[in-house]
């Protein structure tokens, strides 16, 4: 009688144990589940926050503007005399675009109109440098290249408010950099170039560099990543 109330005592004490046991595992797979939970609501919110400030850097105002430049339906009433021999080789992606001379100055690009033998030009369209040229001789037949880059521009206009254009003759070579384009520069004794193509994207970007003459060869003061405001092609 003695050995079955022993028995039966050590069976309620395992049995209580146990029960014990189950609750503390339930209570910490609870606990941890919790936990995981928290900590992934937390990422959650946190990779939302970081989204929206990339959506914020993402403004759309401050993208690149590309024009698609086109010839006013008004022509400037200044009109000079001359030929256009070639296409442009400042922006030879246009069948519409030449390379035109009046008497020892060259003009690049220049547009077709909507006028025959008559072609407008603008060097530089943030300023009222336009004027259109009666040609003397036909216009060639336009050869474009057989691959078309986007990410060229015959104007740019950088956010620092330099504005430049492509070289049309031969390019300069600084340093085992080749300059693209030429820039505006306002202190004396420096010239502003662009090394490299352009790199498209939402902002444009471009390699911007001050160049210095030293013992007649041309070296690198400074240069710097810098993003494009405005391109026209």
């Amino acid at each position: 009688m003695e050995n079955k109330e022993n028995d039966l005592t050590i069976n309620i004490i395992i049995t209580v144990f146990s029960i014990i046991i189950i609750l503390g595992l339930a209570f910490l797979y609870y606990y941890y589940a919790m936990k995981a939970k928290t900590i992934s609501q937390e990422n959650l919110l946190n990779s939302g926050a970081a989204v929206s400030e990339s959506l914020k850097k993402l403004n759309p105002e401050d993208f690149t503007k590309v024009i698609n430049f086109s010839v006013p339906e008004t022509l400037p009433e200044l009109k000079k005399s001359g030929k256009c021999w070639t296409n442009s080789v400042a922006y030879p992606y246009r069948e519409d675009a030449f390379r035109c001379i009046i008497q020892n100055s060259v003009y690049d690009p220049c547009f077709t109109t909507n006028q025959e033998g008559v072609m407008f030009c603008q060097m530089n369209p943030l300023k009222n440098s336009e004027f259109i040229i009666e040609i003397t001789e036909n216009l060639p037949v336009a050869e474009l290249p057989s691959e078309i880059r986007e990410n060229w521009a015959w104007f740019l206009l950088l956010k620092d408010g330099t504005y430049c254009s492509p070289y049309t003759g031969t390019r300069p070579l600084v340093e085992k950099n080749i300059a693209y384009y030429g820039c505006n520069s306002e202190v004396e004794g420096e010239t502003i170039v662009l090394f490299g193509e352009l790199k498209k994207g939402n902002v444009w970007k471009t390699t911007k560099a001050t160049l210095i003459q030293e013992e007649n060869k041309w070296k690198i003061k400074s240069s710097k990543v810098i993003e494009i405001d405005s391109v026209w092609q």
